[in-house]
């Protein structure tokens, strides 16, 4: 047989293969060149047809050596015949085998195909040595997904799918893995040290080892089976969401620079935020809390611990303050004169007997029912549109000076006079179980 090869082309002449007696070194070069080349073949008693087929055939069981091949399956609907994905490599284009006998081949990281009749396909994808860089599958459907050659894979981001199983290990060049939302009961992290985002949130995992894994920024792990955590190697983290799980402690002691922490939905009985004086938001809701001390965490703006057992939470030292919630706890007392730049305030059900919100022009919602307030001063909320404050011994309320109000709930209470004239924004008025005996809501259109 006489080869020649100039230009990106070859020429086969009088060649005499057959399927039985040609050497595979022969097939894996051919094979290599009809899928990067033109292939021009002469007197062959081969058909091009059976060529063909075998050199596909070649290239799907993984008889190239020099090249890489990721799978995954998707479900197709009548709905959804139109299926597309994202993937690309840093050497030549990717060559993408729809599993319906047909393959595309384009250096666009955009891949769509167009199926005839709904059904399961396994989509392969080939491309050189060390495979896909980057490969986004995100809501389509799949429900298995081999990446397992794909050694330079460095973003993947199969979230919102139905997998119920995730083999990484191989993958030790990610930086990010988005796998939420699946059905993953575990994920095998270890072999990434250069992992930089890590979301695994809303699956089934039972246990998550993090601890090899320095370099992580941000971990979104709430909505597991956790029962514990442990991140006291992950340094870096800015980011932590562990809500949802079943953890009864959390040290996040050697996190310096974290600035989000949400672990609500927990059952931790204590939370040293102490360290993390970057701390910018803390969401540590319906736990077993019995102190807080926010002291450090001068840069908070938004702080969120309602549903525990604390019995004093001070928060002087929090002037950046905007979101404060606090409610279904045993306070007696709540200082917020220092938080001048409160917008939201929710402390309903303690056992508060004093609050002094004179002066919070920025406040928008006040949600202090079911407590034992005998009196409320808000006559300097310009902002207010919602005032909740039932359920307390409140004797008078003036409300004349909230011209953005449109939800009010004053009712069980025991006041003897109302003034809603001037309030034609509002959309809801409850003042029952009073003394009123006059009521004049003539101004109001929207009730």
């Amino acid at each position: 047989m006489k080869k020649l090869s100039f230009r990106n082309k070859l020429f086969i002449i009088n060649c005499p293969l057959s399927i039985i007696n040609c050497p595979l070194s022969i097939l894996r070069r051919m094979a290599l060149f009809i899928v990067h080349y033109s292939l021009f073949i002469e007197n062959c008693p081969l058909s091009i047809k059976k060529l063909s087929a075998l050199f596909a055939a070649l290239l799907l069981c993984g008889a190239l050596s020099a090249q890489a091949t990721l799978t995954f399956t998707w479900t197709v609907t009548t709905e959804t015949l139109d299926k597309s994905f994202e993937a690309a490599s840093s050497a030549v284009a990717p060559t993408v085998f729809w599993g319906d006998g047909q393959s595309t081949a384009t250096g666009t990281n955009q891949k769509t195909h167009s199926y005839a009749s709904p059904g399961a396909y396994t989509v392969t994808v080939t491309t050189a040595s060390g495979g896909i860089s980057y490969l986004n599958i995100a809501d389509c459907a799949v429900t298995a997904l081999n990446v397992s050659s794909n050694t330079q894979l460095t973003n993947l981001s199969c979230e919102n799918n139905q997998l119920t199983t995730l083999n990484v290990s191989n993958n030790t060049q990610l930086t990010y893995l988005y796998c939420h939302n699946n059905q993953l009961t575990a994920l095998n992290v270890s072999n990434m040290p250069q992992l930089t985002s890590l979301l695994c949130n809303n699956n089934r995992l039972t246990t998550l080892n993090v601890s090899s894994n320095t370099q992580l920024t941000r971990l979104d792990c709430d909505n597991n089976r956790l029962t514990t955590l442990n991140v006291s190697s992950n340094t870096q983290l800015t980011t932590l969401y562990c809500d949802n799980n079943q953890l009864t402690a959390l040290n996040v002691s050697n996190m310096p620079q974290l600035t989000h922490l949400t672990c609500n939905n927990n059952q931790l009985t204590a939370l040293n935020v102490s360290s993390n004086t970057q701390l910018t938001d803390l969401y540590c809701n319906n736990n077993q809390l019995t102190t807080l001390n926010v002291s450090s965490n001068t840069q908070l703006t938004d702080l969120y611990c309602n549903n525990n057992q604390l019995t004093a939470l001070n928060v002087s030292s929090n002037t950046q303050l905007t979101y404060l919630s606090c409610s279904n706890n045993r306070l007696t007392t709540l200082n917020v004169s220092s938080n001048t730049q409160l917008r939201y305030l929710d402390c309903c059900n303690n056992q508060l007997t004093t609050l002094n919100v004179s002066s919070y022009p920025q406040l928008t919602t006040l949600h202090c029912y079911n407590n034992q307030l005998t009196a409320l001063d808000v006559s300097n909320m310009p902002q207010l549109t919602h005032l909740n404050c039932y359920n307390n011994r409140l004797t008078a309320l003036d409300v004349s000076n909230m011209p953005q109000l449109t939800l009010l709930q004053c009712f069980s209470n025991q006041l003897t006079t109302l003034n809603v004239s001037s309030h034609s924004q509002l959309t809801w008025l409850s003042c029952y179980n009073n003394q009123l005996t006059t009521l004049d809501v003539s101004n109001m259109p929207q009730l």
